[in-house]
């Protein structure tokens, strides 16, 4: 999105919980992107050890915010937690990774704040946010799906975080 540069942050997808098959997939591609800063909205440092191969993934070697947060945006203990990521992303210069146990809830949130305030539009954020829904829940944009997700979800976060109505610049 406008602002965030190219290559430079990415969402996803836990790369070291199996439950969805996806965290081998994950973790090569981290490898190849070059990412090297993570926060994890997910687990704690303990629980993300305790996952089977963690010791044995490109992710835990790399520098890695454990913040084991819930999905309620407005609790006090997200908003603390959130802070320290943020805080950890400022103090360690990389290729950054942001991701809970899908990379659409908790992930996206911060995705979506972090475009907010490197100067992306309504637009751009509201398409980057909705991608992950077109491409794991194959939801078509334009179908009612698609718009149910998007107002209950990131036009609800939008209008929280911003004060924003649809098509605003949020610059």
């Amino acid at each position: 999105t406008t602002g965030m540069g190219k290559d430079v942050l990415y969402r996803g997808s836990s790369p070291i919980n199996p439950e969805l098959g996806r965290n081998t997939y994950v973790d090569a591609a981290l490898k190849q992107a070059g990412v090297n800063v993570i926060m994890n909205l997910a687990n704690s440092q303990e629980e993300a050890e305790a996952y089977e191969g963690f010791a044995d993934t490109y992710y835990s070697g790399q520098k890695v915010i454990y913040l084991n947060l819930g999905v309620d945006f407005s609790a006090p203990e997200f908003q603390k937690g959130l802070a320290e990521g943020l805080r950890f992303f400022a103090a360690n210069k990389g290729t950054y990774y942001v991701h809970c146990t899908e990379g659409k809830d908790r992930a996206g949130f911060v995705s979506a704040l972090l475009e907010c305030l490197m100067g992306a539009t309504y637009d751009e954020v509201v398409a980057d946010y909705m991608t992950t829904y077109v491409n794991y829940y194959h939801l078509e944009e334009g179908g009612e799906q698609y718009e149910a997700v998007k107002n209950s979800n990131i036009v609800s976060i939008l209008t929280n975080i911003t004060g924003a109505a649809e098509g605003t610049d949020l610059t």
